[in-house]
């Protein structure tokens, strides 16, 4: 009887501790967070986290970034590394991505108000089929992200296929370089899906766009650590809330954390409307600026090319109208 109980116990204690290692090794931190809480239209946004597994950084990771305003509409879908190590074991992989024509052959430039294709060459790893939502984020030469489309699809095991994507390219996209990023998802990070492909970057050109300013678009990955720069669009609502997702899923566990910020586009006064009383700050520092009077208001520049003139005007003009206009329905 004895040995019958010494043998339970040992057999309980060898299971309680092989639970409690596989615990320990499963041990997976996700961090994300802002540069700031609030901000203006067309000023950058920093989104950084961290990776970590059992303490440690995780510098072979993915990290899924969605960036959703209050409207429910993505501005940002990107999947993010952690280190210069590649991740492993991944299911999908993006073999090219390219601005293309609806065929599919590889185009250089697109004119702006033109809708876009965008070829995304795809494989499945697996011995099985594959179901995945395959993205492509474009951002104009600022920084701006100016463009953001998804779409599910399905690979038999060993496939490797085309998706061709496409968008519309707004009219006040800024010229010249154009940046596009293609990823690959279980799901959306908003609804617990992670990247389970690492991202291709690519490049084109805008022709006819607005005049440049200086880009700020980034990203970058160290020892267990992401990081993505951008700038918000000059438009919006008087008050957009964003909501960041971040997911990864490592070592066999999925991560999840969120955080939030807010965007005034033309409330300089964070009174929740675009009154006289920001009007009047405006025309201050419009004057100010024109008069070589160092003393105007900087959150005025609407478009943050160093300057307040006729295209700062236009901006808050159009948000001015834009949030009475949704006013008075």
């Amino acid at each position: 009887m004895k040995k019958k109980s010494f043998f339970l116990f040992f057999c309980v204690f060898t299971l309680s501790s092989l639970l409690f290692v596989n615990a320990q090794s499963s041990d997976v931190n996700l961090t994300v967070s802002t540069d700031k809480q609030a901000y203006y239209g067309f000023s950058a946004v920093s989104i950084s986290g961290t990776l970590q597994h059992n303490g440690n950084p995780a510098d072979d990771g993915l990290v899924g970034l969605q960036v959703q305003g209050s409207d429910g509409g993505t501005l940002v879908l990107r999947a993010l590394r952690t280190g210069t190590s590649n991740p492993s074991l991944l299911p999908a992989k993006i073999v090219s991505a390219y601005l293309s024509d609806a065929s599919g052959k590889q185009q250089t430039g697109i004119q702006v108000g033109a809708l876009g294709y965008f070829t995304i060459n795809l494989s499945n790893i697996l011995n099985t089929q594959l179901s995945l939502l395959v993205s492509v984020n474009i951002y104009d030469n600022s920084g701006v992200p100016i463009g953001q489309v998804y779409e599910p699809c399905s690979f038999t095991a060993n496939q490797t296929a085309p998706a061709t994507l496409s968008l519309q390219i707004p009219s006040w996209a800024r010229g010249e370089s154009a940046y596009g990023y293609a990823d690959v998802f279980s799901n959306l990070p908003s609804k617990g899906g992670v990247p389970i492909g690492c991202e291709q970057s690519f490049e084109f050109s805008i022709v006819g766009g607005q005049n440049n300013v200086a880009g700020i678009l980034s990203s970058n990955s160290d020892q267990g650590a992401y990081n993505l720069t951008f700038r918000l669009p000059t438009m919006g609502p008087v008050d957009c809330n964003y909501t960041v997702y971040a997911t990864s899923l490592y070592s066999g566990v999925t991560a999840i954390k969120s955080t939030s910020f807010n965007c005034q586009f033309g409330d300089f006064t964070h009174s929740g409307s675009v009154d006289p009383q920001d009007l009047f700050i405006f025309a201050e520092s419009y004057i100010a600026y024109s008069e070589n009077n160092s003393n105007y208001n900087s959150i005025c520049d609407m478009n943050q090319d160093g300057k307040i003139d006729s295209t700062d005007f236009f901006l808050f003009v159009n948000c001015y109208i834009t949030y009475w206009s949704a006013w008075q329905n």
